[in-house]
């Protein structure tokens, strides 16, 4: 049975190779989806998913105009079972902007090289950057 469907993988795969080679398009397709697939392999292993609790967002306008980011501030259990804080920012052009508020449970993905870097899931990251665990910085000797 494993054989059986070893030997389609690899067909279709010699398939899909012979294919590509005579097709623009479909060498464009493989290349975006290995690079989209390999984003999200990577980002499986800088980020951590956690439970959190928004503690405050601060919505701002000056002069009328409305903020385009706010900054959250959340609480979550960090890798040793104690209770972490961090501040998340969020755009307004993201539904939950307007309904957030404190009390609010929200999913988070938390840096692993940087717990203080945290994604509110379905929105981007708005500042900081999540590196690699084990990567040094140009600030570390």
């Amino acid at each position: 049975m494993v054989g059986s469907a070893g030997a389609a993988l690899l067909g279709g795969a010699a398939w899909l190779a012979k294919a590509a080679a005579g097709s623009e398009t479909l060498k464009w397709g493989l290349g975006l989806l290995f690079v989209v697939g390999g984003s999200i392999v990577a980002a499986g292993h800088l980020y951590r998913p956690a439970d959190g609790t928004v503690v405050s967002i601060q919505r701002v306008s000056r002069d009328g105009q409305p903020l385009l980011l706010a900054p959250v501030e959340v609480t979550f259990a960090d890798e040793d079972g104690g209770e972490a804080r961090a501040t998340s920012w969020v755009s307004n052009q993201y539904g939950d902007f307007h309904t957030l508020g404190p009390g609010d449970e929200v999913k988070l993905l938390v840096c692993r090289s940087n717990p203080d870097v945290v994604k509110i899931n379905g929105m981007p990251l708005l500042r900081g950057t999540c590196e690699a665990p084990g990567t040094k910085t140009d600030d570390e000797p």
